[in-house]
């Protein structure tokens, strides 16, 4: 289910100088209105790397903010938010801590004048499991 996710793409994506096999893409926009939410009921943990996707046009000189919520709770974050930037992926291991749906809930900003922006963020190989490595 998607809430003001645009650009909404399932594939390979490159993130970096590694691709993708099975993404997830779909566009930031500048207020927390961009929201993908998964139904997890039966897992503990959400694996991925987030990145920016080499062909953004809308990355250069922003930064999106990622954030994981249980059960479309806007209060119960699991975890960290992640803070993501062109050429800086970042691998996740979410405990998803008995959720039945994950909300992963994004913005984006300039990262010169702090004003919001629209801006591709991408889940490279995004696994569901019971398994803690």
């Amino acid at each position: 289910q998607t809430n003001g996710a645009n650009g909404f793409t399932t594939g390979p994506e490159q993130i970096g100088t590694t691709t993708y096999a099975q993404s997830v893409r779909f566009n930031c926009w500048y207020t927390n209105s961009t929201t993908v939410v998964y139904d997890v009921a039966g897992f503990n943990f959400l694996n991925a790397t987030i990145g920016v996707p080499n062909d953004a046009t809308n990355a250069a000189g922003n930064t999106a903010s990622i954030s994981f919520f249980k059960d479309g709770s806007a209060t119960e974050q699991l975890g960290p938010t992640i803070n993501d930037a062109l050429d800086q992926p970042q691998t996740i291991h979410l405990n998803l801590n008995g959720a039945s749906q994950l909300e992963i809930a994004c913005s984006a900003s300039n990262n010169a004048n702090h004003q919001g922006v629209t801006m591709d963020v991408t889940l490279g190989n995004a696994i569901l499991t019971n398994a803690n490595p």
